[in-house]
């Protein structure tokens, strides 16, 4: 069996993202159903991202669910450690000021910390079983394996359905997400129990 090579995944997976977020309407397909999920549940606070690379932007659909009072509030990450590759979750409005951070990224600069009970975390591609290829610097996975089934309550890994793939690529320490959001809807992950 060849062994998955992470480092050519990333880049054809996220050169893929990009061409494909370029298609405006799948970006809305996926806002849609989430919108539909959460409102079929009781959800305090959805941690998200700021995108990038061509990430889905689910900004606009999230403050709507916010306005609509279909959820309380929203949170982005604050890395707190580049060495140790550590995160919190900080409330975030589209009027929260934001900095960049020393990865590059937008994050929020006068960061109020939360707890929120919904992960959503970008892919550069997934698999069925609820795993995510992400940008390689374990964020995620630190910060669930601390939170899930604490403060967070469900998980969701989303991405565009031609970055869902059929192989398994997880390695021991990587934490599976519960549902999968693509621009064909939600799904339950076929996740086991670690």
């Amino acid at each position: 069996m060849q062994q998955f090579d992470y480092q050519e995944a990333r880049r054809k997976y996220r050169a893929l993202r990009v061409q494909l977020h370029a298609e405006s309407q799948l970006d809305a397909c996926l806002g849609d159903a989430l919108m539909q999920w959460l409102t079929e549940r009781r959800v305090e606070c959805v941690g998200f991202y700021w995108p990038v690379k061509g990430e889905p932007d689910l900004r606009g659909k999230l403050s709507e669910a916010v306005q609509q009072r279909v959820i309380d509030a929203l949170a982005m990450p604050v890395i707190q450690s580049c060495t140790e590759g550590t995160m919190r979750f900080a409330f975030w409005t589209p009027t929260t000021r934001m900095h960049k951070s020393v990865f590059g990224l937008q994050e929020i600069a006068e960061p109020i910390f939360v707890e929120p009970d919904v992960i959503i975390a970008p892919c550069v591609a997934m698999n069925s079983q609820g795993f995510r290829l992400g940008n390689g610097g374990g964020c995620y996975d630190r910060y669930l394996a601390k939170a899930y089934g604490k403060s967070v309550k469900e998980t969701i890994a989303v991405g565009y359905e031609q970055l869902l793939l059929e192989e398994a690529f997880q390695r021991e320490h990587d934490m599976p997400f519960d549902w999968l959001l693509t621009e064909t809807g939600i799904r339950r992950t076929r996740r086991q129990v670690y």
